[in-house]
């Protein structure tokens, strides 16, 4: 998982394996640069052809079912997996895959540069591999968080997606996501209303200028442009706020130089820059928009009404924006949705998660 500072990010991850009658395959599919992507099928009892649907993640190199364990997770919370199978019980085939470059999937050529646009194109090949099986009837996309960015990239791609599902999914830009994000946890840490404002206030200026190179290269002007904005960010919080977050004058060289590692590489910057309204707006298919009412990596009340709105502009025939109360970012019932409560909760993935995305993909599959 991306751990920033300045971005919670659009974490995910990793529930404990349910006993079940359905059956499991494993296996691999093509994507573009060389890449071959493994992944498992899971497959209902009784007589196809399935519905089916391709699970995306989000953010940060996970395999399959969710892993590897990280410490803000219970041990062993695997909900790709648990997902996978509460779906695949309801009667819907799935397929869940390794990210490139993590578990049995192969990397492309530049690991470096890999965006959130090559991982729609695996998304898209994922697709293709369901739709050439016998077994399957229709196909949809199931994306969380960035998964959910995604999801829309490879429906406008790949002719063979007949409908999407976006959870927890941005509906503004990065940029604007990372701003909130920040604003949340510099609260939480102590700093000042007045430090939050100047802090995020400097820190856009910069990243502003980083999603402005998204798709090149960052030379060495627009490099030192970013870090002396992100340098102004910590150096002009006022003393009890810079305390709060134990940054002191001689740390923050230290400081910009860690994080310009981070938030200068490619995905960094196209997440900045990406803006999901534009996909959104351009979709054909049928598309689900689910939120989580505690979740405080993509807060619905910033993101869900920005995505009716896309998708009040698009060409879907059938399409909706729903928020599951109680529910955190990773899907687990919780009490105040903080990413620090992730650990301290069950393994499980709470039922009305599955529950909603089933009822409404064998509606639409079946229309």
């Amino acid at each position: 998982m991306r751990a920033l500072l300045f971005s919670l990010l659009l974490a995910l991850a990793p529930s404990a394996s349910s006993q079940s009658a359905f059956a499991e395959e494993d296996i691999t599919f093509a994507s573009v640069d060389g890449v071959t992507l493994a992944g498992t099928v899971a497959v209902p009892d009784g007589d196809g052809p399935f519905p089916a649907v391709v699970l995306v993640s989000g953010s940060g190199l996970q395999d399959r079912d969710g892993g590897p364990d990280a410490p803000i997770f219970p041990t062993g919370y695997r909900f790709y997996r648990d997902l996978a199978h509460a779906l695949t019980e309801a009667g819907i085939l799935t397929l869940r895959y390794d990210e490139r470059g993590v578990g049995e999937s192969t990397d492309g050529p530049d690991p470096a540069s890999v965006t959130t646009f090559d991982y729609a194109d695996d998304a898209a090949a994922a697709v293709r591999a369901l739709d050439a099986r016998g077994d399957v009837r229709w196909v949809g996309i199931v994306g969380h968080s960035e998964g959910g960015t995604v999801a829309p990239l490879a429906a406008g791609a790949e002719p063979a997606v007949d409908a999407i599902v976006m959870v927890g999914a941005a509906g503004i830009s990065g940029l604007d996501i990372v701003m909130e994000q920040n604003r949340f946890a510099l609260g939480q840490a102590g700093v000042s209303d007045a430090g939050v404002e100047i802090f995020v206030d400097r820190l856009r200026t910069a990243f502003v200028s980083l999603a402005g190179t998204a798709g090149g290269a960052v030379d060495e002007a627009a490099r030192e442009e970013v870090e002396a904005n992100l340098a102004r960010a910590f150096g002009d919080l006022p003393e009890a706020d810079a305390a709060a977050l134990g940054i002191t004058p001689e740390a923050i060289p230290f400081v910009v130089s860690q994080q310009m590692q981070s938030v200068s590489g490619a995905w960094y910057r196209t997440f900045l820059a990406l803006d999901p309204a534009e996909p959104v707006g351009a979709l054909r298919v049928p598309a689900l928009a689910l939120y989580l009412a505690l979740d405080q990596q993509v807060p619905p009340t910033q993101n869900a009404a920005p995505m009716r709105d896309a998708l009040d502009t698009s060409s879907s025939p059938d399409w909706d924006v729903v928020t599951l109360d109680g529910l955190n970012h990773v899907f687990q019932r919780a009490q105040t949705g903080s990413v620090q409560e992730y650990a301290t909760l069950p393994a499980e993935v709470d039922p009305a998660v599955p529950e909603a995305i089933a009822a409404w993909v064998l509606r639409v599959a079946d229309e």
